[in-house]
């Protein structure tokens, strides 16, 4: 039954979890060591809530008599009550404090075993927490039913009930101080770029049946960032922000505006700027909704009356474009003229995270940084790429959160083309107080740099079995080790793949890559070693999306959006959508996709 387990740590709610709680007989199943390993790699994500049939196997590989039978109840037997901590990444990396939340779970059940019991089974077999409940423990909890979803991924509760029944989930107290909230973010809602802060790309969507373009909503200006699709007070609403720095909601039956924020503030004009390819220059990275506070971010960039450039965080309601918040943006003592804001903001615990890097044409003396700002005011925290000049974090994507909650960032090329190692075109770990935990290059580091051939152009995957993949602009692929990035040429693997710009979408360990002549599909062992299992049509370029058996991209040159088939990549279908921006990515949500035009907004129906 390894195909439901699969299934189930696909869907976003799981993909999302910081906690995965699976329960039932696990090793009892027609597949036990394949279930396992499956449930090993999930590391310290997962909490095993086991019946007595993986008590009684435990026991006997011990050598112990089988106590069939008898009932049991038990809390935490003698394992370490907190998630097992990284190593320290190697001095190459600037030191940085590891995170000090962990995704352990408190005890949830009633009397401890007895001290005969000895060590947990489950422990021994696959090196991850486990709970023992026996049958008389399960009744207590049955109305709190399987599975339970807490906004901002506190807390995923799973029965495996396709791999052997019999179970019911028992609730622990859910990590980092999060409060459990059942049904916080509708399954249809769309809430950050690709649909959570993994960056998967999976969306919980209708099969594919015949497409048609709905409707198409002028704006007057480029929406270049992905729709939101969101529901406040019942009423769902596509969100969307343009280089006029205006925010939009629309009705996404007709398209038709409900509200707009009005201006706010003035884009800059290509001639106010001394390069880039944004005419005018606004709002370009993908909004992201904060589903507690109830409140959209962008980052505007605006020009002052006196001609001052700056970049403003603003918070505006969803139920009616009015402004609740405005604060500054901007890097402490840097030049906002030659920083652009185009990565998707990124969002968890309250903070909003927002990436820079340059203007195309790579002018002024930029650098790549992270901002990250409270919601409810507090410190403003800064990271910043520490070459002289440029290693801009501009991908699409923005940052890209792991199953610890740690940040990853990819990083554009550097000022250096020799020597020491500057920290561009790289892979970068980050806490969530932006203190560096790791940084990869590639041997080739400083040729990329001279040829601007970095990594920086598309932004890290990271699978569920702890790999990562990395690709750029140099069609070199690596695959790296999560919490493990030690410097130059630490890589686990290298493939030719492709020359890639934009997001990928994941599931599992197939790898949908942003390909510029066609996507991918990239199948990545837990070894790291990868498979190019598909090559789109040439065209065929755009970040993919997934939902179900189709794969989601847009052929730009065409002005199409492209249905293609999981399992081998052969066009199912295709619909026109007009000019879009080299960036565009679709937003799934039920039977509708949305995408941002160069004039507005565009919907496609029959997804």
């Amino acid at each position: 039954m390894l195909p439901v387990l699969d299934a189930v740590h696909a869907e976003l709610d799981v993909t999302d979890a910081d906690l995965i709680m699976v329960t039932d007989d696990h090793a009892a199943g027609p597949q036990p060591v394949q279930v396992l390993d499956r449930l090993t790699a999930l590391g310290d994500r997962a909490l095993l809530v086991r019946g007595n049939a993986d008590r009684e196997l435990g026991a006997l590989a011990r050598g112990e008599p089988s106590t069939v039978g008898m009932p049991t109840r038990s809390t935490r037997g003698p394992w370490p009550s907190s998630a097992p901590t990284r190593s320290p990444a190697s001095p190459d990396p600037p030191p940085g404090d590891r995170p000090t939340s962990t995704s352990s779970a408190q005890s949830c059940s009633t009397t401890p075993p007895p001290p005969q019991e000895g060590p947990d089974a489950g422990a021994v077999l696959t090196g991850i927490p486990v709970v023992w409940v026996g049958d008389d423990a399960h009744s207590e909890w049955m109305a709190t039913g399987t599975r339970l979803v807490g906004w901002g991924a506190a807390l995923v509760i799973a029965a495996a009930g396709g791999l052997w029944s019999g179970g019911s989930a028992v609730a622990a107290a859910p990590p980092r101080g999060h409060t459990v909230r059942a049904g916080d973010v509708p399954a249809l809602d769309v809430t950050t770029y690709h649909g959570d802060r993994k960056r998967s790309g999976y969306y919980h969507a209708a099969p594919l049946t015949t497409m048609t373009r709905s409707w198409d909503r002028d704006l007057g200006a480029a929406v270049y960032g992905q729709p939101l699709v969101l529901t406040v007070a019942g009423l769902r609403t596509v969100v969307v922000a343009t280089e006029t720095d205006v925010v939009y909601g629309l009705d996404p039956a007709t398209g038709a505006v409900r509200w707009s924020s009005g201006a706010l503030g003035t884009p800059l004009r290509r001639d106010q700027l001394p390069c880039g390819n944004i005419d005018p220059l606004g709002i370009t990275g993908t909004p992201v909704y904060d589903p507690d506070s109830q409140v959209v971010f962008v980052v505007a960039e605006v020009a002052d009356s006196g001609g001052a450039v700056h970049h403003d965080l603003v918070g505006v309601d969803p139920s009616g474009g009015h402004v609740v918040s405005r604060v500054s943006a901007d890097p402490a003592g840097q030049d906002p003229t030659v920083e652009q804001e185009r990565g998707a903001l990124f969002l968890e615990n309250g903070t909003v995270y927002v990436p820079y890097g340059g203007l195309a044409g790579d002018c002024g003396a930029y650098h790549g940084y992270v901002v990250s700002i409270a919601e409810r005011g507090g410190a403003v925290r800064t990271y910043r790429t520490p070459s002289s000049r440029e290693a801009g974090i501009w991908a699409p994507p923005g940052l890209v959160s792991d199953h610890v909650g740690n940040i990853y960032v990819a990083v554009g090329n550097g000022a250096a083309t020799g020597g020491t190692w500057d920290r561009s075109d790289s892979v970068v770990e980050l806490t969530p107080d932006l203190h560096v935990l790791g940084a990869f290059a590639p041997t080739r580091w400083a040729a990329d740099n001279a040829a601007d051939a970095d990594l920086g152009s598309t932004a890290p995957t990271v699978l569920a079995d702890g790999v990562v993949y990395a690709d750029g602009k140099s069609s070199t692929a690596y695959t790296l080790r999560d919490g493990a990035l030690q410097g130059v040429g630490t890589q686990l693997s290298t493939a030719t793949v492709c020359a890639s710009y934009g997001g990928t979408a994941y599931l599992v360990d197939t790898v949908y890559v942003p390909c510029t002549d066609g996507i991918r599909s990239v199948r990545i062992a837990s070894s790291g070693q990868l498979t190019v299992l598909w090559h789109a049509p040439y065209g065929v370029s755009g970040s993919p999306v997934r939902s179900g058996s189709t794969v989601w991209s847009v052929d730009r040159g065409a002005g199409d959006l492209v249905a293609l088939a999981v399992d081998t990549g052969a066009v199912q279908g295709r619909v026109a959508i007009g000019d879009v921006s080299r960036f565009a990515t679709p937003a799934l949500s039920g039977t509708q996709a949305f995408l941002g035009t160069m004039t507005g907004v565009v919907a496609v129906d029959g997804i």
